[in-house]
């Protein structure tokens, strides 16, 4: 017996909005908005927009190069600079001795 299920696009798909990673262009809508509406004035909603514009330029560049771009350099962000080549606690390294084993008088 054979037979095919189809895999659906959207539950695979990465979730884009306007081409761009769904966080990062509404946080970008957020801040423009917020940039021309709070200025009361026709010059900071040109500024709003513009910066709207430019940001949704960049994020759908960045969207179509890799749409899990985002969550990837996000989550490089909690990787240690440097990792001591150590197996465990117990191993005996130098920067845990201080902190685990008693000094003998």
């Amino acid at each position: 017996m054979n037979w095919e299920e189809p895999i659906h696009r959207s539950l695979h798909r990465p979730p884009l909005v306007l081409g761009g990673d769904r966080e990062l262009v509404m946080f970008s809508g957020l801040g423009a908005f917020l940039v021309g509406l709070g200025g009361f004035s026709l010059f900071s909603a040109l500024c709003g927009l513009a910066f709207w514009l430019i940001a949704l330029h960049w994020l759908r560049k960045w969207g179509k190069q890799d749409p899990l771009m985002c969550r990837v350099y996000f989550k490089s962000l909690n990787y240690k600079q440097k990792y001591l080549a150590s197996n465990s606690i117990w191993c005996g390294s130098p920067a845990m001795d201080k902190h685990w084993r008693r000094k003998r008088a």
